[in-house]
C-alpha cells in the first residue's frame, strides 16, 4: 500500500470531517482516534453524512458488509478501506 497515497486520503477524510463541521478550524486529529466514545464523538448521523461526502467524493460504494464499527473505527480504518475500494474498481474486469 502506497503511504503517499494513504496521506493522501487521511487528508481529504480530514477535510471532509472539517466541511462536517466535526473539526475546528485548524484542529489536528489523530488518524487512530476513534471516531465514537472517547474520540472524536461522532453520532451515527455525521457518520453517515461522512459516509455519503466519501462515496461521492472517491465514486465508489461501501459494500454492506463494510458498514460497521471496525472498519468505520477511525480515519486511518476508514482510510484503508477507501485505499482498497479505489484499487478494485480501478482493476480491468477479467473475464472467465
Amino acid at each position: 500500500m502506497d503511504s503517499f497515497e494513504l496521506k493522501s486520503i487521511l487528508n481529504e477524510l480530514t477535510r471532509l470531517l472539517a466541511g462536517l463541521g466535526a473539526l475546528g478550524e485548524g484542529e489536528r486529529i489523530d488518524a487512530h482516534a476513534p471516531l465514537f466514545d472517547g474520540g472524536l464523538g461522532l453520532d451515527s448521523i455525521a457518520v453517515l453524512e461522512l459516509i455519503a461526502l466519501i462515496e461521492q467524493r472517491y465514486q465508489i460504494s461501501f459494500p454492506a458488509e463494510d458498514l460497521n464499527t471496525e472498519v468505520f473505527a477511525n480515519l486511518a480504518a476508514i482510510a484503508r478501506q477507501v485505499h482498497t475500494l479505489v484499487g478494485a474498481r480501478c482493476q480491468p474486469e477479467t473475464h472467465a
